[in-house]
């Protein structure tokens, strides 16, 4: 066996290959969004209540992230339930929203923050988090509606069909 020399143009090309290699997995190869708790919009009580008086913020779209169960037992009026995880990309639901709020049961509540954070890396614009959910809407005097399980809207089931994003 026959050695040859290593020549440096060989090797500076082999560490170029290496380096754009490493580089490019540190990067990841998807173009998701990279999300964290400062991307979030917090919205408050008497702010939601101006958005859902506001013909500019129509059509609005209040998501109760908690299970149906918790839904049907209260829940803001006019909100869809879409449980955390079923929440997908494009899904009918915010085909023709301009803002989303998002609530779930109170503070320490995790369900909201992580609805936003999802729709957000979904590239859906004017997410907003209700973070004091559904404990501070009653603490403020919000009114509840209630619903049989069976028949929340949205409750147990979420639209899939795929829509362009707004």
């Amino acid at each position: 066996m026959v050695r040859r020399p290593v020549s440096g143009r060989g090797v500076v090309s082999a560490l170029l290959l290496v380096s754009m290699t490493a580089l490019l997995l540190s990067l990841g190869c998807s173009d998701e969004v990279k999300v964290n708790d400062t991307d979030i919009q917090m919205i408050q009580f008497t702010e939601l209540q101006a958005k859902l008086n506001d013909p500019k913020a129509q059509p609005l779209v209040i998501v109760d992230v908690r299970r149906a169960d918790k839904f049907a037992a209260g829940h803001i009026p006019g909100a869809i339930n879409i449980f955390l995880p079923n929440i997908k990309d494009r899904d009918a639901a915010f085909a023709t929203a301009t803002t989303i709020v998002v609530y779930g049961a109170g503070w320490t509540d995790y369900l909201s923050p992580a609805a936003a954070k999802r729709l957000i890396r979904m590239r859906y614009n004017n997410v907003f988090d209700f973070r004091g959910g559904l404990e501070q809407w009653k603490a403020e005097g919000g009114k509840v509606e209630e619903s049989p399980a069976a028949t929340a809207p949205a409750a147990t089931t979420t639209a899939t069909q795929p829509v362009a994003k707004p």
